[in-house]
């Protein structure tokens, strides 16, 4: 009896055994199966992953979108002939807070990435710019016009002249804005206004008439104070100023005026201090090395923060135009006795 159960626990393993073979085959034959759909959806997401950095550079954009179209529509509702623009910038508003909220509310990397989208496909700016263009381009022409006139009349002395600059490079920079401007206007009076915008570029990318009063001024009023200055502690500021001079011989007005601006308090004190002082010494010496060694700092600083400002967005980008003023061009410790 033994044997039998034996045996027949044996027989029932072996049929077992036997049974589980053929679908252990039909098992490895089969081919993989696809992937479960949540891995699906979590592959989808991470290929509609969306920067952090591009939601704050859009937000950023529409809250510029926002104040500019506030403030240019209240110089619209001034104004007589722009009821059609007054519409037109209401819309712009109501169209910025939607997408605002859109972006802010967007849940997953595909939501967020369709709000951007729209918001690019829209070109906010683009029709903001055309819009301000038509109501703020005369004005900034007459501004120009006004600060090329100062401009000329500052530098047409017969003996007028500035240390280390060439001053053919500026007066060839005073004809090319008058050729722009020219330009400019007659495009704008054709209804061209992207081309009369563009006309101007030399104006806005460095050479606004009126930060070049302000360099031409400021440059001419130190050489003035360094002829009252020994020879061997003048040269050392010219040897500090040597970036500025380049930026002017190169053109680049802007520039020098920045420059200018960040050395002025400490470079007009020490010009008092070195007043009088027929050598170099240790004190001015020092002083001098300080504050060249201060320009470069602040130069590097200001090249890193216009590298990290640059737009990296796909929105379109104000059109701005430059206002300065004679303040502008005055020295730092000049405007800080009048509280600007």
């Amino acid at each position: 009896m033994k044997h039998f159960s034996t045996f027949f626990i044996l027989g029932v393993l072996g049929a077992a055994l036997a049974l589980s073979f053929p679908f252990y085959g039909l098992a490895q034959a089969q081919p993989e199966s696809a992937p479960e759909p949540f891995f699906e959806e979590e592959k989808s997401e991470r290929e509609e992953f969306v920067e952090p950095r591009e939601i704050k550079d859009a937000l950023r954009q529409l809250n510029d979108i926002t104040r500019e179209t506030q403030r240019v529509l209240k110089k619209a509702q001034k104004s007589t002939g722009f009821a059609q623009e007054v519409g037109t910038l209401q819309g712009l508003l109501s169209e910025a807070n939607t997408h605002s909220n859109a972006i802010r509310n967007a849940s997953g990397g595909a939501n967020q990435r369709e709000a951007l989208q729209d918001f690019y496909d829209t070109q906010l700016w683009d029709t903001l710019n055309e819009i301000r263009i038509k109501i703020e381009f005369p004005q900034e022409l007459k501004s120009i016009e006004r600060d090329l006139k100062r401009l000329e009349k500052l530098i047409s002395g017969k003996r007028f002249s500035i240390e280390n600059v060439d001053v053919s490079v500026i007066t060839a920079k005073v004809q090319e804005i008058k050729n722009a401007v020219s330009e400019a206007r007659t495009y704008f009076n054709e209804g061209n206004f992207e081309d009369a915008r563009d006309a101007l570029s030399v104006v806005h990318e460095g050479s606004h008439p009126g930060e070049m009063y302000g360099v031409v001024q400021q440059l001419r009023d130190i050489g003035r104070r360094l002829k009252s200055i020994k020879k061997e502690v003048r040269d050392g500021f010219y040897e500090v100023l040597s970036p500025v001079y380049e930026a002017v011989n190169d053109g680049d007005f802007r520039e020098a005026n920045m420059l200018l601006g960040d050395i002025g308090n400490d470079l007009w004190r020490l010009l008092d201090r070195a007043k009088g002082r027929s050598v170099k010494n240790e004190d001015i010496q020092e002083r001098l090395r300080k504050l060249e060694e201060s320009l470069q700092v602040k130069q590097q600083q200001r090249e890193q923060e216009e590298f990290r400002s640059e737009p990296q967005s796909k929105g379109s980008f104000p059109y701005q135009p430059h206002q300065a003023s004679a303040l502008e061009g005055a020295p730092s410790w000049l405007r800080g006795l009048f509280g600007f």
